[in-house]
């Protein structure tokens, strides 16, 4: 049923210094329908770049500022990001409230990748979709692009209150993505899995035990047990009507756990994880489904996102190794970005057509899965370093005509 109703409201956007209050008068239509989300009206949901184009993203240190991060690229001679990367809680907290609102009147143009964490899973409610739809509204209102809420990401590993519970996952997140549908044009969600190999993640604290009443949604092949063999991607889909993007997450921890080792990336294995015919120092994880056939090709083809990626290194290599820090980061964005005629991408020209956005993590942090030490992810605050990412990544033709910032 459709249903059209003309009303006055009053909108307030609240800027650092000043409140402005205006009155606006908006037809708003309804449609209900059984059995997909309303998707709000107008094009461009998701905010997916065209064919043969791909977003430069990176999230910056919650230490710097997205006209700090953009400064030092563009400095070094290259691209202002098309996308920025920060996170919250939901429920919000004031401070986060005072993040978000932060962020997005310093993004500078920027599409904003909003991560929501619903550490108090079980409260996430209506009225806490609500609240951060309306933030995305009104970013798109005052002359912002777009949000792409990830929500509950990584919701196949074994860290996080909302990890492998996949119908309430689904349900929750079919909830926010109704919401924000409803209040936005522009903006989109992205469903962002962690990659496959290591699952299902044991020891983690919140890796699901056989006692645990979903347990069974997890046991995909039907043996009483979750391992490797079964499918840690699809049960946690929540339909193709709340998707517009599918995200992973892809790091270069090492060549092995236990993590830390200074290690350059072996060849090609951001590939062969992504495509599921990883074996190598690493292990045999050929058991873990070719996310990018899966759903970048055929009838669902979504746009696929990188939401986290970047390279480990650990100052004064406590662990050992023998790759330094440039020679480990030049390798793997070599990989991840697909230079052309690059050694050892085998991207080299394009063969991963719908990877639309990559999100470099450009963060330094104490790792506890490096015992506490602070791994290195980020480059951007090193000017040597970032000069060679833009000559490695922007320096050819092909990498030009690709990628996009927003300059």
């Amino acid at each position: 049923t459709t249903t059209t109703t003309t009303t006055t409201t009053t909108a307030a956007t609240a800027a650092a210094s000043t409140t402005t209050t205006t009155a606006v008068t908006t037809t708003t239509t309804t449609t209900t329908r059984t059995t997909a989300v309303v998707r709000g009206p107008g094009p461009g949901r998701g905010m997916v770049p065209p064919d043969g184009k791909a977003l430069l993203g990176f999230i910056p240190d919650w230490r710097d500022t997205p006209q700090g991060l953009n400064g030092r690229l563009v400095a070094a001679g290259g691209l202002a990001p098309g996308a920025l990367g920060m996170f919250v809680h939901t429920p919000m907290r004031d401070s986060d409230r005072h993040a978000i609102q932060g962020f997005m009147e310093r993004a500078m143009g920027a599409i904003v990748v909003v991560t929501a964490e619903p550490f108090e899973f079980d409260a996430f409610n209506a009225s806490d979709a609500e609240e951060l739809a309306g933030f995305c509204q009104r970013f798109e209102e005052y002359g912002g692009s777009a949000c792409i809420i990830r929500f509950m990401h990584e919701m196949n590993g074994g860290w996080y209150p909302w990890c492998q519970k996949p119908s309430l996952f689904k349900e929750k997140f079919r909830l926010m993505a109704t919401k924000l549908y409803q209040v936005t044009r522009r903006s989109g969600m992205v469903w962002s899995v962690n990659g496959g190999d290591g699952y299902p993640f044991l020891g983690g604290q919140y890796t699901a035990k056989p006692s645990d009443p979903w347990y069974h949604e997890l046991d995909t092949n039907g043996d009483g047990k979750v391992t490797l063999e079964d499918d840690m991607y699809e049960p946690f889909y929540p339909g193709d009507d709340v998707v517009d993007w599918v995200g992973i997450t892809l790091y270069h921890w090492g060549d092995a756990w236990p993590w830390g080792e200074n290690d350059v990336p072996e060849n090609n294995v951001f590939v062969k994880k992504l495509r599921g015919n990883y074996v190598g120092y690493g292990g045999d994880a050929r058991a873990v489904p070719d996310f990018y056939a899966r759903y970048c090709e055929g009838s669902r083809k979504k746009p696929l996102m990188l939401t986290e990626t970047a390279a480990l290194y650990v100052e004064g290599a406590p662990f050992g190794g023998k790759g330094s820090e440039m020679e480990i980061r030049r390798n793997w964005w070599k990989q991840v970005y697909g230079i052309h005629r690059c050694e050892p991408s085998v991207l080299c020209g394009g063969d991963l057509p719908q990877l639309k956005m990559i999100n470099w993590f450009d963060i330094v942090k104490e790792e506890a899965a490096v015992d506490g030490n602070v791994a290195k992810w980020g480059f951007t605050q090193d000017t040597i370093m970032t000069r060679q990412f833009v000559q490695d990544v922007l320096g050819s033709t092909w990498a030009q005509l690709r990628y996009v910032g927003l300059n």
